[in-house]
């Protein structure tokens, strides 16, 4: 049995939210963005924008690449339809687009099924130290790929 002082582990917990609910709107903005994005990415010159972004200027001050460091080029190679290429130039950019990628279908049956949309809660007292930490652990881990990759 466990205390009122003692802190409890941190877990995940399932519920549903209706579909009026004001977070519900995320599935809305996934299946959207899930959609245009590539069609924009396919249909657009997406060369001519990737001028706009400049240089890097942590690279330019250190040497060292930041850890977003590949965000455009990735972008291009998926334009391109080369997933390899842009799984390289960040790991991270292309984890968090399979995510919301593969949450794309799902979240248009749930929009206009207007069904209940699936959360998830960590319960406990660290649960928000736990978020940061897995957080930053992700950003450092790409940040040391992409180091180690010599950009």
């Amino acid at each position: 049995m466990t205390s009122a002082a003692e802190p409890r582990a941190v877990r995940p917990r399932v519920y549903l939210v209706p579909p009026g609910a004001p977070s519900a709107r995320l599935e809305i903005v996934v299946a959207l963005a899930g959609t245009l994005v590539p069609l924009l990415l396919w249909l657009l010159p997406v060369e001519l924008f990737a001028g706009f972004a400049g240089s890097c200027r942590f690279h330019d001050l250190t040497g060292l690449p930041c850890p977003t460091c590949g965000t455009t080029r990735g972008i291009l190679a998926l334009a391109h339809g080369d997933l390899a290429t842009a799984l390289r130039m960040n790991p991270l950019l292309f984890g968090f687009l399979l995510v919301v990628w593969s949450w794309t279908p799902v979240s248009w049956i749930l929009w206009l099924g207007r069904l209940p949309r699936p959360r998830v809660a960590l319960d406990g007292t660290g649960s928000r130290a736990f978020l940061l930490a897995a957080f930053v652990i992700a950003l450092l881990a790409n940040w040391a790929f992409l180091i180690a990759d010599g950009r």
